[in-house]
């Protein structure tokens, strides 16, 4: 589930990573994804912690992915017009 996960996130970021050429959320979510699968696999005592501090820094990067996709001036409706 956990590398199910992180392919779906990485392409939702990459996805519109060609619009900001911004590497900032595409590794926030693989360190979001380290500090789960540490948690969950090897430091089981910290799991309590890691876990959570992973699924907010992966809601971080979709936020900066999200912010900085707002900057550059990219919308769905943008996206729509261009592909007709």
């Amino acid at each position: 589930m956990i590398l199910f996960s992180l392919t779906i996130g990485v392409w939702s970021l990459i996805s519109t990573h060609s619009r900001h050429n911004s590497p900032i959320p595409i590794l926030l979510l693989v360190l979001g994804f380290v500090f789960i699968a540490n948690g969950h696999f090897i430091w089981h005592e910290m799991e309590g912690v890691l876990i959570p501090l992973g699924g907010f820094t992966i809601a971080e990067a979709h936020y900066i992915n999200w912010k900085l996709n707002k900057v550059c001036g990219y919308t769905h409706k943008n996206k729509n017009r261009d592909e007709k």
